[in-house]
């Protein structure tokens, strides 16, 4: 039959066990290298919480635990089903389209649910809403799967990396196959390299750096090859922007790969918020396009290229107009009034880089930071509280919560910075992933992440991380970010400690 999903059910539980990332990874390598070699990219993509095709199954939690709630089969018979069969079967239902697709769905799922324990039910439940909390990332799966496969582990994570998917990548390794070179294929998107936070503009600048234009906008990777164009999200998530394709288009090469922003933009051409941007790809909006960098150009991967070489390479091929606004320099004058045209221009601030930076695919660098003029994080909403007055059919106050190494930690709440047709967004989403009500207070399969601005991290007693944020309101909601991508209590650790440093306490 092969090998249980039972199985990989109690290394998911020892694994949310363990605090230690040193344990949790001998425990991934042992877990790999006993599978067959079939059975180990599902298995990979299992404990990660994935899903087939990258997006959620769109079956909610109430119904996922209609369909479990008759579960009776015993822990024993429940290794009747294997891990390929589980797989199997989240294959097919993601593939259901058209009428009648819910009903289908639910059909499959009933069907799985039946064959196996109570235990299996509740972690294919949290597998089907990508919420398995077992303080797993990528990174540490790579290094996981390097191991059990005795290959370079940098190396494995840059063709991870390159080809957005460890899991195949680890399915090919026990199949008998050799690493692959590290090369970008066209049209399979690359994971892109993420900027740091930094404090301040003079903690970010180091010598002659260049700075840009932090775009409120959504993050896209463009393919280019023989006339065809594709365009992918930060989630890798292929995307329909017929607008932006004739822009594209005028780009002076047989084959790039470029890195940019699409921003939504109002009649004089000033940037809207971040949440016009899915509103103006769905609505024909004018939306504009702008390039940062290159990653392929003709034939040529551009990774280890110095960023100034692959900017010139980008000035060459693209118009001035597809370009991000740019300067470089050593003088903090100039830096100074150029973050400030930023602001005042509506951008959120500036990225500022260095002129000998590589680029790290699926990394956030050192050698990019990022300066706004207020501090935010990537919080979880972990559950909500019913308004009052005018808000009372809206749920309003909301539950913030950092990742830790194996679940949620609450930071807070707030009602602060949300418009009417956030709240109305808001609450349709939360209530279909409502898992419990009670005294107003309605508690969630996280599934939402928003942008928070506050004014300061203060130590606190009340909240499980041991933080808590002053004056937190929400600037966005991050549809471009899974939780899994939320920042982590390690995260707002940093944020204190700088605090701190900026107030002379550290």
């Amino acid at each position: 039959m092969g090998t249980p999903y039972r199985r990989l059910v109690e290394v998911a539980e020892e694994l949310s066990h363990r605090s230690s990332r040193l344990q949790k990874l001998r425990i991934l390598t042992a877990f790999l290298s006993s599978l067959r070699p079939e059975e180990v990219a599902p298995a990979v993509r299992l404990l990660l919480g994935q899903r087939p095709g990258g997006s959620p199954l769109e079956v909610g939690w109430a119904t996922l635990r209609r369909l479990s709630s008759g579960t009776t089969v015993s822990v024993l018979n429940g290794s009747r089903v294997s891990i390929t069969e589980v797989w199997d079967v989240l294959q097919r239902v993601a593939g259901v389209r058209g009428p009648g697709s819910r009903k289908r769905k639910e059909r499959l799922l009933a069907g799985l649910f039946s064959r196996v324990g109570r235990r299996e039910a509740e972690w294919l439940m949290r597998c089907i809403l990508g919420e398995m909390r077992t303080g797993v990332s990528e990174g540490l799966m790579s290094e996981a799967v390097a191991r059990a496969f005795n290959v370079d582990v940098e190396r494995l994570r840059l063709v991870a990396a390159l080809r957005g998917d460890v899991a195949g990548v680890a399915g090919a390794l026990a199949a008998g196959g050799h690493l692959p070179e590290p090369r970008i294929r066209l049209f399979t998107p690359v994971r892109p390299m993420m900027a740091q936070p930094a404090a301040s503009l003079e903690e970010a600048l180091r010598g002659e750096v260049a700075l840009e234009y932090k775009y409120d906008g959504t993050r896209v990777q463009v393919h280019l090859a023989g006339g065809e164009v594709r365009i992918f999200s930060r989630r890798l998530r292929e995307l329909s922007l017929p607008g932006v394709v004739p822009l594209v288009e005028q780009i002076d090469a047989e084959q790039a790969v470029l890195d940019g922003e699409v921003v939504a933009v109002d009649d004089a051409g000033r940037p809207l918020p971040f949440q016009d941007v899915m509103r103006s790809l769905a609505g024909g909006g004018r939306l504009r396009l702008y390039l940062f960098d290159l990653l392929h150009l003709n034939g040529r991967d551009l990774l280890e290229v110095s960023y100034a070489g692959r900017w010139r390479l980008l000035e060459k091929i693209a118009g001035e107009e597809l370009l991000a606004e740019r300067t470089v320099t050593s003088s903090r004058e100039e830096a100074e009034e150029f973050y400030r045209r930023a602001v005042e221009a509506g951008h959120e601030g500036v990225v500022v880089k260095r002129l000998e930076a590589h680029y790290h695919p699926g990394r956030r660098s050192d050698v990019w930071l990022k300066v706004k003029p207020f501090v935010t994080l990537d919080l979880v909403v972990t559950g909500a509280e019913w308004g009052h007055g005018r808000r009372r059919r809206w749920l309003s106050n909301l539950h913030l919560a950092v990742r830790g190494s194996s679940g949620f930690l609450m930071v807070g709440k707030t009602f602060k910075g949300l418009s009417d047709a956030m709240l109305e967004e808001i609450t349709g989403e939360l209530l279909r992933h409502r898992v419990s009500e009670e005294g107003g207070v309605v508690r969630v399969v996280p599934t939402l992440v928003v942008e928070v601005a506050f004014d300061e991290v203060q130590r606190s007693p009340r909240y499980d991380s041991g933080f808590a944020l002053r004056f937190a309101r929400v600037r966005r909601l991050r549809r471009d970010k899974s939780v899994e991508e939320a920042d982590t209590i390690e995260r707002l650790r940093e944020v204190y400690r700088a605090q701190l440093r900026r107030k002379g306490r550290l």
